[in-house]
């Protein structure tokens, strides 16, 4: 079977090596930001160590998402120039995108890795619908329309009368 490079499909990443067709299926101690948790410390590193280059992981997996979202044309190449790590590194960002439900596709016209149009996160837009909306009735509107228009007007006076004494105040200085 003959995959481009920038196919998509779990058998291409499969194929490319970015997956394991083998592997156990995922359940926790899996971080899908970066492999199994140990608890021990088979590298020599510290708690805070781990903490960091999970973050530095978090990071890296938002970078792509936002690179993907935006206007750029975004290979694996390129994605992996730009986040300075290896193409394998990329195509394993995309499953762990895919795992958190966000729908990315390559487009063949483009040849570009980009995110379903008019994408949300469903949760986001959940919690934000939840939020009490305020109202603004007509009467209200025009009571705060007349208080702008006043202090508007009361910072233009002041304004002038400030001006007025700085080109007072210049004015002295230059008689002198």
């Amino acid at each position: 079977m003959l995959v481009t490079d920038e196919s998509h499909s779990y058998e291409a990443l499969c194929h490319l090596g970015a997956l394991d067709q083998n592997a156990p299926p995922m359940s926790p101690p899996y971080d899908p930001l970066g492999g199994m948790a140990n608890k021990g410390d088979k590298n020599g590193r510290s708690d805070a160590d781990r903490r960091v280059r999970q973050c530095e992981r978090l990071a890296r997996l938002m970078q792509t998402l936002h690179l993907i979202m935006g206007r750029g044309r975004w290979d694996a190449d390129a994605l992996a120039e730009e986040l300075s790590c290896s193409r394998r590194t990329v195509f394993r960002l995309l499953q762990t995108l895919s795992m958190a439900g966000i729908p990315w596709y390559f487009d063949e016209r483009l040849r570009a890795y980009k995110v379903r149009p008019g994408f949300k996160f469903p949760m986001l837009d959940e919690h934000l619908s939840k939020l009490p909306q305020p109202e603004i009735l007509p009467e209200e509107l025009d009571i705060l329309t007349d208080k702008l228009i006043r202090q508007g007007e009361a910072f233009s006076n002041t304004l002038q009368e400030f001006l007025a004494a700085l080109k007072e105040s210049t004015g002295r200085k230059s008689d002198h």
